[in-house]
């Protein structure tokens, strides 16, 4: 496993950080105060998250610690290689947001968040072994006898995993001891109300749970609101129908056609008056008005000559004088007889014709509003077309009235739906409101049950150490009879082959007694742990870590988190320590420091590292 790239977003006091990381030893430098120790808790947070304690032991919790100084999202990435492939793991620690996100970022996928995924990711990493293995701090602030005490009761915590220092010196004396004061400290009030509480928390949770599934309300109001919007549009449709048949039934009155057999009988007249028109044009060129004209003075003029020359012949023919002129007077007579007549039989037809005429022009004038000029074959198609316009008014009006008809059923489906659908938004409503109502009286009893928290995770606790100061005699034997059995063996082994690289060979083994007494192997001598130096204790401490890592990891290389370890470690035992890591340790190291000695040996063994500082 390699840890590839970090980005802090806010962390405490770091902000906007991003940082990459190469294999083999990362250097990690800055002046107290500079967040190194930030850094390092950041790491631990990323991979395991932060539990928020309740009541007042928030106020010291981790959670409460790092919270950003300047504001921000609480949050962060870091990404890590495995198996080839990258991943990386996204946390946000702010309340009600999404906490764990896991991603494949090789195959751009996401990987559910599940505690199997991320351990399987983390290689089983467990935050007791990330404690007790990888990450590795100062073994104590203690000299002598305090250190020895700590790190034998450090590797029975290896050997356990577990969470609470064991001291084998004095914890069999002290059972009995802690067992009463913690009973004095339990509270049976807490429990009683605790116990009530759970029944009726159980009871209103399954009565919730056996209630019928919730009405989507917000569904139903978007239904509801498409009906209205619907049977508004449906009125509105309807309303501009009416209005169509309305405006054409009104323009059909005006013109005083009831049927489309006056529209028929119109055409049939306008038709028939063409008609005699065409006849009486084919058979008449001249024009009609002049002619006419014409034939009126003709007449005129004619029949007062007419007359004048058959009272000249009459005159004559009774007195036998002028006979001559008497006949040419008759026979001028007989021929005016003739053109009056002809002229009489020619005005009947240009009457007809003009009453043809003046028929049309006033068809024209009711359909147009104008009486026409002339009337011609323009007029008469126009005539025409208005006529047959009414036709298909009468087409529209029928379509109009079917799709009116259509309107009104479906706006009659809409607003029975409409109906129906309001009653059930309002039943999902009262539904939904009577759920709600059991809701809060379950979260008052479970904010009740909050308040208790405090005293029933004491309770817990002291239950929890009760069962555990119960077992703690037989335990401590079983777990020192199993230890020499297999990790013990491995471990002392193991940590001999290291103490002995480490120190170059001024130790060349460590015993570790059923007891968990360390001693070290020197020059053939067998020296306790508490008569060596710290820093040497430090160098038994590592040894003891690098031991487990090899131990739980056998087929893959771990990060080691070095957080100002080396501080108690002189030059010589330093320059020692780092040289082994750089020449036999496979997986990535990161050290935090605040000191220049370790970038200085480094680079005097020409050592490669990638330095990072933090200000």
């Amino acid at each position: 496993m390699k840890i590839k790239r970090l980005a802090v977003n806010h962390f405490g006091k770091l902000k906007e950080l991003t940082l990459g990381f190469n294999d083999g030893i990362n250097l990690i430098t800055g002046e107290n105060e500079s967040g190194k120790s930030t850094l390092h808790s950041f790491f631990n947070a990323m991979f395991f998250g932060m539990d928020r304690s309740r009541g007042r032991g928030a106020v010291n919790d981790d959670y409460t610690r790092f919270l950003p100084w300047e504001g921000g999202t609480y949050a962060g990435v870091i990404e890590l290689e495995k198996d080839k492939k990258l991943y990386s793991i996204s946390r946000n620690f702010q309340k009600d947001a999404r906490p764990l996100i896991i991603t494949n970022e090789t195959e751009s996928r996401d990987v559910p968040p599940t505690t199997e995924n991320l351990r399987s990711l983390l290689c089983d990493l467990s935050p007791a072994i990330y404690r007790n293995t990888i990450s590795i701090g100062q073994l104590s602030a203690g000299t002598g006898h305090e250190l020895a005490d700590e790190l034998r009761n450090h590797i029975i915590n290896l050997k356990t995993s577990g969470n609470v220092t064991i001291n084998p010196a004095n914890a069999q004396s002290k059972l009995q001891l802690q067992k009463k004061r913690l009973e004095r400290s339990f509270s049976k009030s807490a429990k009683m109300e605790a116990e009530e509480l759970t029944l009726r928390i159980a009871s209103m949770e399954k009565d919730l749970e056996s209630s019928p599934a919730l009405p989507r309300v917000s569904k139903l109001e978007y239904q509801k609101q498409a009906l209205e919007n619907k049977t508004q549009n449906l009125e509105r449709q309807a309303n501009h129908l009416s209005d169509e048949i309305a405006e054409s039934e009104s323009a059909l009155r005006n013109h005083m056609i009831a049927t489309r057999e006056d529209i028929q009988s119109r055409l049939e007249d306008l038709r028939g008056y063409n008609s005699e028109a065409e006849e009486y044009l084919d058979k008449h060129s001249l024009p009609m008005r002049g002619a006419i004209r014409f034939m009126f003075a003709m007449l005129t003029v004619l029949s007062v000559i007419g007359l004048l020359f058959a009272g000249w012949f009459a005159y004559s023919f009774f007195t036998q004088k002028n006979m001559m002129w008497a006949g040419i007077m008759g026979g001028a007579a007989l021929l005016m007889l003739i053109i009056a007549i002809v002229t009489i039989v020619l005005q009947v037809k240009g009457a007809d014709f003009r009453f043809v005429c003046r028929r049309m022009s006033e068809m024209y004038e009711a359909e147009f509003g104008e009486y026409p000029d002339g009337i011609g074959p323009d007029q008469v198609k126009a005539l025409e077309e208005r006529l047959s316009g009414y036709d298909r008014l009468f087409d529209t009006i029928e379509q109009d009235r079917a799709q009116l008809g259509a309107a009104r059923n479906q706006l009659a489906a809409a607003r029975e739906d409409y109906a129906n659908v309001s009653r059930s938004y309002d039943e999902a409503r009262q539904i939904t409101w009577q759920y709600e109502q059991k809701e809060v009286a379950l979260r008052m009893l479970h904010e009740r049950m909050d308040g208790l928290a405090d005293q029933l995770e004491k309770n817990a606790q002291i239950t929890r150490e009760l069962e555990a100061l119960s077992l703690a005699g037989s335990t401590i034997q079983k777990i020192s009879d199993e230890m020499f059995e297999s990790f013990g063996l491995f471990l002392e082994e193991t940590s001999s082959d290291l103490i002995r690289s480490i120190t170059g060979g001024a130790y060349t083994g460590m015993m570790i007694d059923e007891d968990f007494n360390i001693t070290l192997e020197h020059h053939g001598l067998q020296v306790p742990i508490n008569r060596v130096s710290s820093g040497t204790l430090d160098q038994v401490y590592l040894a003891v870590r690098l031991a487990c890592v090899e131990f739980l990891w056998p087929d893959e290389s771990m990060p080691l988190l070095f957080d100002d370890t080396f501080a108690m470690y002189d030059h010589d035992r330093l320059q020692k320590t780092l040289q082994w890591l750089s020449e036999n340790y496979a997986g990535q190291i990161f050290i935090f420091t605040c000191h220049d000695r370790e970038a200085e040996i480094l680079e005097e063994l020409h050592i490669p590292y990638k330095h990072i500082t933090l200000s």
